[in-house]
């Protein structure tokens, strides 16, 4: 005990609170680590990615005890053909880096110099811990369902205003002796996002075997205020084990940037359309093809677009627009929504449903056309559209 009181003193941060346990022989591909430590959110430093080896240095005479400041851990990188390398600060619990020794990994932290006796140590103070190129856990139990349902049909649950909506990340038990329940360590982000989980009945046991699982989590998230203090959490609707990271299947999620409510024409059909260039986008507003190679017919339609989706530009390089149509409907109330945009095995899936109006709500009896657009991340590869669901609750 007095040994790492020690060491904490002479790392010059406060003892850190213990993550989620590596396993040494199957560590996990995702470690979550500092992130929600006062002293790493109180660094004035930015986070960004580290990527390279991590290796184990030798350890000094006597220990890690002593005189100055000592990291048992470096990671070393390198960045267009030079080798850099960075001492890895692990807290008191330099243990938890000992089964990633020798692979590629990727730390997600902050950049700190620290100056201890006059010497300065370049170091990584870690949020996030992360397997490049992991393989796929074999965690994953086959007499426990895929898919399960959580607070789908709860009453309360449906009367939430909050959307439903999609979200992706690794099932994570609270620690602690009063911690009760769970978290989604969230991907898709350049920070460490945690979003809690909460049941009206606290009932998290129905969670337990999904336990550091991949895992989508349909849903709704909830925030507001107590008093001065802010919360925000996500009611679970729908539970689905995912593949986990590294896996083929897994593919990617394409980064929605922007959305905006399409205008669509008369057409009783619905629309699905990938606009690539400002030349399809042209011919979507119902340009002939000679007019669309005008360069002034293509620049008014992507000045519009770009104000539909409230950007400066529209760079084709990188970037499309996805759009979703459910086709002519009886009276207004009606909306579409495009849920998620998947890739696997060089196939976008489109995600999307139509929302009709609840019992009760005042509807415009009038033709109406429900259109949504995003603006995405280019894909190139073949895209359809799956048959949309109805949202939980909607009327008829």
């Amino acid at each position: 005990m007095l040994a790492t009181l020690t060491a904490a003193l002479l790392l010059g941060a406060p003892p850190a609170v213990e993550p989620t346990r590596a396993d040494k022989d199957a560590p996990p591909p995702k470690l979550a680590l500092f992130a929600d430590e006062s002293w790493y959110k109180n660094r004035k430093a930015d986070e960004q990615d580290f990527v390279g080896v991590l290796s184990k240095a030798p350890e000094r005479p006597g220990g890690t005890v002593g005189i100055g400041r000592f990291n048992l851990y470096r990671l070393t990188m390198n960045h267009n053909g030079k080798q850099t390398e960075r001492e890895v600060y692990a807290g008191s619990h330099p243990e938890y880096f000992a089964p990633y020794v020798g692979k590629r990994i990727k730390l997600i932290g902050k950049a700190v110099e620290t100056e201890v006796e006059g010497k300065v140590y370049a170091e990584i103070w870690p949020a996030l811990l992360e397997v490049v190129g992991a393989a796929p856990t074999t965690s994953a139990v086959s007499d426990i369902p895929d898919k399960i349902d959580l607070l789908i049909s709860n009453k309360v649950y449906l009367s939430d205003p909050a959307p439903e909506k999609d979200f992706v990340g690794l099932l994570q038990k609270m620690k602690g002796v009063d911690a009760i329940g769970y978290r989604l360590l969230l991907e898709g982000g350049d920070t460490v996002n945690r979003q809690d989980l909460h049941f009206y009945d606290n009932n998290y046991k129905r969670l337990d075997a999904y336990d550091g699982m991949r895992v989508k989590i349909t849903g709704k998230k909830v925030s507001g205020m107590v008093g001065s203090n802010p919360f925000a959490y996500i009611l679970p609707g729908r539970l689905e084990v995912m593949p986990a990271v590294g896996d083929k299947a897994a593919g990617k999620t394409l980064k929605v940037l922007a959305r905006g409510t399409w205008r669509v024409g008369d057409s009783a059909a619905p629309l699905q359309l990938v606009i690539r260039s400002a030349k399809e986008l042209a011919l979507s507003h119902g340009q002939a093809a000679d007019k669309a190679e005008d360069d002034s017919v293509k620049r008014q339609a992507v000045e519009e677009a770009a104000r539909l989706f409230k950007v400066e530009v529209i760079d084709w390089k990188t970037q499309m627009i996805v759009v979703a149509s459910a086709g002519a409907k009886p009276s207004s109330g009606y909306t579409v929504e495009i849920t998620g945009l998947d890739v696997r095995d060089d196939v976008l899936t489109v995600h999307w449903r139509l929302n009709s109006p609840k019992p009760g709500d005042f509807v415009k009896e009038s033709f109406t056309h429900p259109a949504q657009a995003v603006l995405t991340e280019r894909f190139d590869g073949k895209v359809v559209f799956d048959s949309p669901p109805k949202a939980p609750g909607a009327g008829k």
